[in-house]
């Protein structure tokens, strides 16, 4: 199997919100309609963190166990 380049990987996960009408309808471009959180960079990591551990409310989950330890 060969693997893309980064800046083609990339691209799968990306929005093109400068080439959309605005205001922008998030709830098309994800296909759900919830609270929008917008992280600008990643710093440190303290925000996703944070945010993942009080939104986990699963027993077991994988990112909760792994960041709570």
């Amino acid at each position: 199997m060969m693997s893309l380049q980064l800046s083609e990987e990339i691209q799968k996960y990306t929005v093109p919100w400068l080439q959309l009408d605005w205001p922008i309808d998030w709830p098309q471009i994800f296909d759900r309609t919830g609270d929008l959180v917008l992280e600008i960079g990643f710093g440190n990591g303290h925000f996703l963190s944070d945010m993942v551990l009080s939104e986990s409310s699963a027993p077991g989950d994988p990112c909760a166990d792994y960041l709570s330890a």
